[in-house]
């Protein structure tokens, strides 16, 4: 009897003191971009993969495909962080352009709508090419 309570109490102490550090992790979603953690190799706790969630499975396992080589790994739910990829367009405010504020060519912006129209092209800083007729190791001034 002293024994079966002895074990009893135990095992509620380590059940108790396992819950302390864990939590119950998010669901992700379908097209959800996710950091996938190395399971393998000489680094095999670091965060360096990338991917989208292709299939929500059971188990709180998932189908993410990877970036770059774009295979498909099933990972479980703590091998997955989410991150909010960063947005490829910024969408900023236009600020309206003053005519005094701001010195400008009258021709390159309308000053009404405080768009810029620029009408010249945008020439490459001057480098040195080889001459294409001459000596190859020739180099000329463009």
């Amino acid at each position: 009897m002293q024994k079966e309570s002895a074990l009893r109490h135990r095992c509620h102490r380590n059940s108790e003191a396992l819950k302390e550090h864990c939590k119950q992790l998010p669901p992700l979603n379908d097209g959800d971009s996710c950091y996938i953690q190395n399971q393998l190799g000489n680094y095999p706790n670091r965060w360096d993969r990338s991917g989208t969630v292709v299939q929500c499975l059971d188990h709180d396992s998932y189908l993410v495909k990877v970036d770059g080589s774009g295979r498909l790994s099933r990972r479980n739910r703590q091998f997955l962080r989410k991150f909010e990829p960063m947005s490829p367009r910024l969408n900023y405010p236009l600020a309206s352009v003053e005519r005094d504020d701001y010195p400008h060519r009258d021709s390159s912006v309308n000053v009404d709508s405080g768009i810029s129209n620029p009408t010249c092209e945008i020439n490459p800083a001057p480098t040195n090419i080889l001459n294409q007729v001459g000596d190859k190791n020739q180099i000329i001034p463009y």
